[in-house]
């Protein structure tokens, strides 16, 4: 082929590569622009994240947990069911090591209610202490459910004493509550004088050498953040007011789970994959590919910076009373219901009922 003939069709072919090249970016900002304006690039990594989630989890036994979550046939009367509710039990336990499942109480109890509509995420303490019907056994202290028949009993127990339906469960145990925060470098935490110097003259933190707390912010690692959540003895602030015993243990506990969220969101964004990964290997969850997808894009949606945090039974409707299990707290039980309703659902408070600041 001469010179000449070669330079002749190399200029028949420009046009068709400028054409070329003209479609192709044509087309990947039509698809930018789709993406963008449906926020249809939410929905791709939600379920990009949501499959990756799932697969890295570790999962329950049918020996742990034979409960299937699946939306009721039908609602019974007073009952809560609402399928933009995303209702998840985070369990605590300090034994999951034995040969037994089901070995020792539950150490803390709280409910991570997600509203898919609108991204609000609400913490609800479930005291342990809450006298409460347990089937099969009678009146006792809400914790001893989990020792009596594992997580599937816990929330049977749950589930009737409040009448809201449980879609998903995650466990625990102290290690690996120590392991998550270590994992993500440590939670940033507010202390009072007062506990930081019980800090560091108890064994709630058991490593000596980490027994340096100051008043103001600490950064804690993961035994010094299950230390602080321990403590009941010493007051702390919830919202504007000082509490106690398993108040103030409860809502420490509360301050360490918005702690991790925060961490979590400002975690490194290129290694937050492999961080995520790491995480899961260490917690237990139930919850499906569907669900944790549909968190996800929720969250996406409507980001959020805040987490609501509540207790159940609800400040001034419950009494302590000695029962043949112990010191109890008491609840008003159709008052709890409506207000923990009110709180996850947004439903109307009855006449005589009104939150407690």
């Amino acid at each position: 082929m001469t010179e000449n003939k070669y330079e002749e069709i190399q200029k028949k072919k420009r046009p068709m590569r400028r054409l070329f090249f003209l479609l192709l970016l044509s087309s990947l900002f039509c698809i930018g622009t789709m993406l963008y304006v449906t926020d249809y690039w939410k929905v791709l990594l939600s379920k990009f994240a949501g499959g990756f989630l799932s697969d890295n989890m570790n999962r329950f036994t049918e020996e742990e947990l034979q409960a299937t979550f699946e939306k009721p046939e039908v609602v019974p009367e007073g009952w809560q069911y609402d399928a933009s509710v995303v209702n998840v039990l985070l369990v605590g336990v300090e034994g999951i090591g034995s040969s037994d499942a089901h070995a020792g109480r539950s150490d803390s109890m709280i409910l991570v209610s997600l509203q898919l509509k609108t991204g609000r995420i609400t913490l609800v303490s479930l005291l342990r202490d809450t006298y409460v019907e347990i089937p099969a056994h009678g009146g006792c202290k809400l914790n001893a459910a989990y020792a009596y028949g594992g997580l599937d009993l816990l929330i049977e127990t749950i589930q009737n004493t409040w009448k809201i339906y449980i879609n998903g469960v995650v466990r625990v145990n102290f290690d690996e509550f120590e392991s998550v925060i270590d994992t993500l470098g440590g939670v940033s935490i507010s202390l009072t004088q007062e506990e930081a110097d019980y800090l560091n003259r108890t064994n709630y933190i058991s490593d000596k050498k980490n027994r340096t707390m100051v008043a103001g912010e600490n950064r804690m690692n993961g035994n010094q953040a299950l230390g602080y959540c321990r403590v009941r003895k010493v007051a702390t602030m919830d919202g504007d007011q000082l509490v106690s015993n398993d108040y103030g243990r409860t809502a420490r506990q509360r301050k360490v789970l918005s702690a991790i969220f925060q961490s979590y969101k400002d975690y490194d964004k290129t290694k937050l994959l492999s961080v995520t990964k790491e995480i899961l290997g260490i917690l237990t969850c139930s919850m499906s590919e569907e669900q944790i997808t549909e968190c996800i894009n929720a969250y996406l949606t409507h980001p959020t910076d805040r987490l609501l945090q509540q207790q159940i039974p609800a400040k001034g409707y419950f009494t302590g009373e000695t029962k043949e299990c112990g010191d109890c707290l008491v609840p008003d039980y159709a008052a709890n219901v409506a207000i923990l309703h009110h709180w996850l659902y947004d439903t109307p408070l009855p006449d005589g009922v009104a939150l407690t600041e």
